[in-house]
């Protein structure tokens, strides 16, 4: 990607690429947890406390974590099989995301319940692509990252 060349200046330590990363998972777990809190009891959270802080911090840390990514050579843990708990989970995920999806749109009638299984579908099948799509061990960039 051409714009990592314009940040190869900057030769940040495996321990602040990591730190980033680890920042831009805690921030976006945080704040979708706080946003389906603020959807099912409004007023809740933005009571005490504004979500858009960790909105931004979510989207600065996720852009820092895309420019200067922690290469999976530090962080690789080798590959992982499917189990019947993965499955689980994922199915799990599905179904929440669904109710969730159809709890906010149930006034659309039986559309809605096309929606939301539609949506846990589309759930299920992304969380193994994000989970196991990347095991073959091929770059998708040609550019190397500077460790």
């Amino acid at each position: 990607m051409e714009i990592k060349r314009y940040f190869k200046i900057f030769n940040f330590p495996p321990v602040a690429k990591e730190l980033f990363s680890f920042v831009f998972e805690v921030s976006l777990v945080s704040y979708l947890l706080f946003y389906l809190i603020e959807s099912l009891a409004p007023q809740f959270i933005t009571q005490f406390f504004n979500l858009n802080l960790l909105l931004g911090t979510t989207m600065l840390s996720g852009a820092l974590t895309v420019i200067f990514p922690f290469s999976k050579k530090m962080g690789e843990k080798g590959l992982h099989k499917i189990t019947i708990k993965d499955i689980l989970v994922f199915v799990f995920l599905s179904l929440i995301s669904s109710a969730l999806i159809w709890y906010k749109i149930k006034s659309l009638g039986k559309t809605a319940v096309v929606v939301a299984a539609l949506s846990g579908i589309v759930v299920f099948f992304m969380s193994f692509i994000v989970m196991f799509g990347d095991q073959d061990g091929k770059k998708e960039d040609s550019d190397e990252y500077i460790d």
